[in-house]
């Protein structure tokens, strides 16, 4: 477990995405990567989204579905080449080697915005500036990481999502916190988001340090990031918490939105709770509206009545029910895509995790993951990258991905891959899969590759 913080820079590119954002108006014309880097200078002028924070001070990566273009960047990687008649601007034929989603990452030792047109298709121009003022914002946050702390998404795989207790108080949460954004007058509002947070502390007495830790850190981190993209995109409705509230894996989505409401209920009762805070070490979002509401005495807090609450304990128990047929299905389909397969065994050294994407992960239980987007794994002597298929993992150790990965199954791949030796390694590559192997047994089992790592 000492690696599993070790390994948290290294996942420092795991991907946002687009969680909460709003279609607009789909463009006549495709949206190009000039246009969202104009935008994005437009919105940098309209007006204070962050004191200190400035869009078009921070390198932007934009990937149109054939090209890379890199604006402000102090020094760009290889293969870039300026764009005639435009300052500051790059471009690179195809998609660079390290853009797989909407994020922040490092380019040629830079941390820059990657933003992915072709993810984002019907969106309008406006939504999508926003999208990468969003991730730009995550540049902000990690050159200032001193006051910003993180998020451990070791925590995501091993939080407790079918504790009965745990997710009825989740539910009472949520929806004091929806209640207290929609109310009408201040002091309702001040009332409900006292219920909300005293159901929070009930709630985090009975989670694991970690899991509250996670919570706070991604409260803090994306929930601020999305309080200023509905601001770029000028879009109050931008993450309203839903009327039913959120599943109970949908752990990430729900800091998000929960990060959102806690920063605009700042603003309601402190305006300059940004600056105060700025200059110093950040607390949790929901320990400073604590302070900020203790400030002040109010009426006793509004309640839930005992049918709602009932409501919200059989709401629980069907949600815990849903999490495990849910698993059960997803790994039947995996079982039964078809197409080629590949199987990999790290007989010795396991594999360990580069990159993942952590919103489209699926713990299953068993010590096994289903990733259905994107997974980067690799050792000293092997390297392996899946993108847009279904992977299976089974962890080495006591953590499911983060304790190292025994085995990794990909299957629905479009055919055998094409065997190469590369500097004297074993490059396997097909549609979806690439992997570089310095000493492997292939053997052909079952419709598949089986790849054993000596």
């Amino acid at each position: 477990m000492k690696r599993i913080q070790a390994m948290m820079g290294l996942l420092a590119v795991c991907a946002c995405l687009l969680i909460g954002t709003s279609p607009g108006v789909r463009a006549q014309q495709p949206v190009t990567a000039f246009e969202v880097a104009d935008e994005v200078a437009r919105i940098a002028v309209e007006g204070e989204l962050w004191p200190g924070f400035d869009p078009t001070a921070y390198p932007l990566a934009v990937y149109d579905g054939e090209n890379t273009c890199l604006f402000h960047h102090p020094s760009p990687p290889e293969g870039f080449a300026p764009v005639a008649g435009r300052d500051g601007a790059f471009i690179l034929p195809g998609r660079h080697e390290t853009i797989r989603a909407n994020t922040a990452l490092d380019i040629g030792g830079v941390q820059t915005a990657t933003v992915m047109l072709d993810m984002m298709l019907d969106m309008s121009l406006r939504a999508i500036a926003a999208v990468a003022v969003h991730e730009l914002f995550h540049v902000y946050q990690e050159a200032q990481r001193v006051q910003w702390p993180s998020a451990n998404e070791a925590e995501l795989f091993t939080y407790p999502v079918t504790e009965e207790g745990i997710l009825a108080l989740q539910r009472l949460e949520t929806e004091a916190f929806r209640r207290a954004l929609l109310a009408e007058d201040a002091p309702t509002r001040r009332g409900w988001a006292q219920r909300a947070l005293a159901l929070r502390r009930e709630r985090f007495a009975l989670l694991p340090p970690g899991a509250c830790e996670y919570e706070r850190g991604n409260e803090l981190i994306e929930g601020t990031a999305h309080y200023i993209q509905a601001k770029a995109e000028r879009n109050p409705e931008l993450m309203l918490i839903p009327p039913d509230g959120y599943s109970p894996e949908r752990i990430r989505q729900r800091t998000y939105a929960l990060g959102h409401a806690l920063a605009l209920l700042l603003d309601e009762f402190r305006q300059d709770w940004k600056r105060e805070r700025i200059e110093g070490e950040w607390a949790p979002l929901d320990v400073l509206l604590h302070e900020v509401l203790a400030e002040t005495a109010g009426e006793q807090p509004p309640d839930f009545t005992a049918d709602e609450r009932a409501e919200a304990k059989e709401a629980a128990q069907a949600d815990a029910q849903a999490v495990v047929t849910k698993r059960a299905e997803l790994k039947q389909s995996f079982l039964e895509a078809e197409g080629f397969a590949i199987t990999v065994l790290a007989a010795g050294e396991p594999l360990w995790p580069r990159g993942f994407d952590p919103m489209n992960v699926q713990v299953l239980g068993g010590n096994e993951v289903l990733h259905m987007r994107w997974l980067r794994l690799g050792n000293e002597g092997a390297s392996l990258e899946v993108l847009d298929r279904w992977v299976l993992t089974e962890g080495a150790g006591e953590h499911p991905l983060f304790g190292g990965v025994r085995r990794m199954t990909v299957r629905g791949l479009g055919g055998e891959p094409r065997l190469t030796v590369v500097e004297g390694k074993l490059r396997l590559e097909t549609d979806g899969f690439t992997g570089e192997f310095a000493e492997a047994k292939v053997e052909k089992a079952g419709g598949g590759l089986v790849i054993t790592l000596r």
